[in-house]
């Protein structure tokens, strides 16, 4: 990433899995693969993390 121009870090945030998978279902998110797979030199990785520090309210908004 900053030492590695050629890697990138894309964070989204979610509230539910099923929420997750709306998302990948989208229009724009399947537009998003077509465009990239060709710019993609290995599979990309998925990591789930735990909120800690956002206030979870903010997201309801």
């Amino acid at each position: 990433m900053k030492d590695d121009p050629s890697q990138f870090l894309l964070v989204e945030v979610y509230q539910t899995k099923e929420d997750q998978a709306k998302h990948r279902l989208a229009d724009h998110f399947q537009k998003w693969r077509v465009a990239v797979q060709d710019l993609i030199a290995e599979p990309y990785t998925n990591l789930t993390y735990d909120n800690i520090f956002l206030d979870e309210s903010v997201l309801k908004k």
